[in-house]
């Protein structure tokens, strides 16, 4: 709408690689900062997450335009409200229309009062064009299926197709443990991920475990629901590359898969495999040795391969009353990775407390599903 009314369209979005969207309409900005001082109206398209909670605070909102407008239509936990409030009513920023709010209805909430603000009762989808769009898109949705044999945004097909065996399903939810595991990672945007099955009895598998892979990296960090039927056209959709590659020779298990992904930040890889009881296990992380079962909460850090460390982080998690489940040390070079599994997620407190001790290079925490509920 705001291209047909000629104006000039800049985006961000963290998972997309390429330089424009809509066929060069749309030029995408390195971050939010840079979209916000060259825009004169801004609109707010993201899910909530840990990444985009509050994204739109005090310090952002003095960036932009006195001229400059706010739309929110999408999340109201996206802005810090008192503070678009505030900008507001000191002539910092020219309007803002709100759809959201961060509680609903909104009461007391400081928009209420505010100057030159428009508000509606999160009824952005109750329009008469809204309600044309949803019925054309399902119309589209069913010829799709009836004359190409496309299935798109399907609610009873996320499942598991009825021939996959049980060997199948054990790779799948080894991907999908995989996928998570990355997945902070992927915070920043991701531009291609590789799957490689090695093993005759899953290399027909592989395409499919590739979806999945797609589905744990990327849906902490997007607004769609992702399953395997709208996997491949969502990565399509957003440039991600994704390849799958299959072969019949193994190295030291009967059966790997690797998944490798490049980053704005980098690139990393682990590697799994389902040992013959049907669990998964982690091989390799970056490279680093190992093996244990995925689940639960799960902390990697990467530190200073020096003596006291693995001390100084069981100490901490002692002080805070967080029990080690599980451990396992690898070391390359002269960085080493302790993957801990905890019997309770970390909070943020105790992880920033983990990133400043000396020696720790960096911390990812993760939570996984608990083996023995995937098993009933």
């Amino acid at each position: 709408r705001a291209l047909a009314c000629d104006m000039r369209v800049i985006g961000y979005d963290p998972l997309v690689g390429s330089a424009a969207v809509l066929d060069g309409a749309v030029r995408l900005v390195n971050d939010v900062d840079e979209l916000l001082t060259a825009s004169d109206c801004v609109t707010l398209h993201a899910k909530i997450t840990e990444n985009t909670k509050g994204m739109l605070n005090a310090e952002r909102i003095g960036r932009m335009k006195r001229s400059a407008v706010v739309v929110n239509c999408a999340r109201g936990e996206l802005i810090d409200e008192a503070a678009l409030a505030a900008a507001l009513n000191e002539g910092r920023l020219a309007g803002a229309a709100v759809d959201v709010y961060s509680q609903e209805p909104p009461k007391g909430n400081p928009l209420l009062t505010a100057k030159n603000v428009v508000l509606s009762p999160h009824l952005g989808a109750s329009t008469e064009e809204a309600q044309v769009a949803v019925s054309v898109e399902a119309a589209d949705a069913l010829l799709d299926y009836l004359v190409r044999g496309e299935i798109r945004s399907a609610v009873n097909v996320v499942g598991l197709p009825a021939q996959f065996n049980e060997r199948d399903r054990a790779y799948l939810d080894l991907c999908m443990r995989m996928g998570s595991i990355l997945s902070p990672w992927c915070a920043k945007g991701i531009e291609r991920l590789q799957v490689t099955t090695r093993g005759e009895g899953i290399d027909q598998l592989c395409r499919t475990l590739a979806r999945q892979c797609s589905v744990s990296l990327l849906t902490p960090h997007i607004g769609v629901r992702l399953n395997l039927v709208n996997a491949a056209s969502i990565t399509r959709e957003r440039g991600i590359q994704v390849d799958a590659v299959a072969h019949a020779a193994t190295r030291n298990y009967a059966e790997t898969v690797t998944l490798v992904i490049e980053t704005r930040d980098g690139r990393h890889e682990i590697e799994g495999t389902v040992f013959v009881d049907g669990r998964p296990r982690v091989l390799a992380i970056d490279g680093y040795r190992m093996e244990m079962a995925p689940e639960r909460a799960l902390v990697l850090i990467f530190n200073d391969d020096r003596p006291g460390v693995i001390g100084s982080v069981g100490q901490l998690f002692g002080d805070a009353g967080i029990n080690i489940a599980d451990m396992t040390l690898s070391r390359r070079d002269r960085t080493a990775l302790m993957l801990l599994k905890l019997d309770q997620a970390p909070g943020d407190a105790v992880l920033k407390q983990l990133v400043a001790l000396d020696a720790i290079q960096s911390v990812q925490s993760v939570l996984l599903v608990p083996l023995e509920k995937m098993d009933r």
